[in-house]
């Protein structure tokens, strides 16, 4: 019965060996995988963004969770954050303004270590979601696109509503140990960096089947050509 539903709604579930494949998955890195050709842009949101800048980005891409980066040039991975909570905490902003003009999720100052912060609670951002997602996120969007000057003045900490303890693995690391990884610890996704800790790609269940795999490791030796 599992492996029939598995099969009917083509969900990425991944075996624990790779068949045999015409190249090694030993022989290739992660880095392949997540600059493929195939492979969509990495977005990140900033760790503070303004209202505007974050809503942006959740219109323009329909992922179901953003890496954070670091509010700095260096950018880098500081935790994941789910689309729900940014919709939520965003949703939150917007009643809160409308209703009093201030919200204690804003800062004016996009510097964190200046910035006084409130934490809004749990069970504030979780009733913000019982709305169907889709009506809710229409509504947050067109008031907050629709209000480029105001909400682009609104700055957002989210280092309170992040995962800081997102999987990250190395860009050399191999997609034999990536696929160990992810599917002895029942991961949905890891985080991709370089040597400084800047996120470079999202490796996902999906990354890792063996037809995927094996299409990259064919499509990179034949790039690779000896010039003489």
């Amino acid at each position: 019965l599992v492996v029939g539903l598995v099969e009917l709604k083509c969900l990425p579930f991944l075996i624990d060996q790779f068949p045999r494949m015409t190249v090694s998955p030993e022989l290739s890195c992660v880095r392949d995988l997540v600059t493929s050709a195939k492979k969509p842009a990495l977005v990140t949101v900033p760790v503070v963004g303004t209202l505007h800048e974050i809503a942006t980005k959740m219109v323009d891409n329909d992922h179901g969770a953003f890496p954070v980066v670091s509010h700095d040039k260096k950018q880098s991975l500081v935790g994941i954050v789910s689309r729900s909570t940014l919709l939520a905490v965003l949703n939150l902003c917007i009643h809160q303004l409308a209703a009093t003009g201030t919200s204690n999720l804003v800062i004016q100052d996009p510097d964190p270590q200046l910035a006084p912060f409130e934490i809004a609670s749990l069970a504030q951002i979780t009733a913000m979601t019982s709305q169907s997602h889709k009506v809710l996120a229409q509504q947050v969007f067109d008031l907050v696109l629709h209000n480029k000057e105001l909400y682009n003045r609104k700055w957002l900490n989210l280092s309170f509503y992040l995962n800081k303890s997102v999987f990250s693995v190395p860009e050399t690391m191999s997609v034999k140990r990536a696929h160990t990884l992810v599917w002895s610890m029942g991961l949905r996704h890891v985080v991709v960096v370089d040597r400084l800790g800047t996120a470079k790609g999202v490796l996902t269940r999906k990354d890792l089947l063996p037809d995927a795999v094996d299409a990259m490791t064919r499509h990179r030796s034949s790039q690779d050509v000896i010039v003489v």
